[in-house]
């Protein structure tokens, strides 16, 4: 009797076995099949000011497939990379690639997060220093410095810092690089990344 419940168990953790790997096959080949296509923001840019956002075009690679979240549910989240435009300083940081902008609070033609509602947000990014250089990179809120991340010598250093604001609705957030230089890869990868999200209302 132990030896033919034994069996039953056995061949039920096989077939749970297999579902399961069924399953990851089937994520796997649907996450190869979502082809992001881009769509460039293109505007005229009037700027002069290296610290003032400009305008740039950025690339949407949200997949089409991916449902959108209720209105109602007033979620707010977004995450971009690849550093672009001016890498040396004094500049205001731009990012080519949008990878999520839930709630719309990011604009990607300026590379500036407006905050869509009154609330707590989590903010953190990420660079590397050029090949010769150190940097320092700020959060701004509204033009105005609130943390630093800073990458030293020699070659290609990290820099990271995070950061937790009780903002209010309309408040900018961006990146400045203030000193030194930073390193962006020249192809597909990206060394450069802000996101940033909202934890709760107020």
């Amino acid at each position: 009797m132990v030896i033919a419940r034994a069996r039953v168990v056995f061949k039920m953790q096989n077939k749970i076995s297999m579902l399961a790997v069924l399953a990851i096959t089937v994520t796997v080949a649907t996450a190869r099949e979502i082809s992001p296509t881009p769509v460039n923001v293109t505007k005229l840019d009037n700027s002069t000011d290296p610290e003032v956002p400009r305008l740039v075009t950025a690339r949407q690679l949200i997949p089409p497939q991916f449902p959108p979240l209720p209105t109602l549910s007033q979620n707010v989240a977004f995450s971009v990379r690849k550093a672009t435009e001016s890498l040396n300083a004094v500049a205001h940081v731009h990012f080519l690639d949008v990878l999520s902008n839930v709630g719309s609070g990011w604009d990607p033609a300026t590379s500036e997060f407006t905050t869509p509602y009154d609330g707590g947000y989590f903010f953190i990014f990420h660079a590397i220093g050029a090949r010769n250089s150190d940097f320092t990179m700020a959060l701004t809120r509204n033009g105005e410095y609130q943390v630093t991340a800073y990458g030293t010598r020699p070659t290609f250093e990290h820099g990271s810092n995070s950061v937790f604001l009780v903002l209010r609705r309309g408040e900018k957030i961006s990146l400045l690089l203030q000193q030194g230089g930073i390193y962006e890869h020249p192809a597909n990868e990206a060394y450069t990344t802000f996101s940033g999200f909202l934890l709760f209302h107020v």
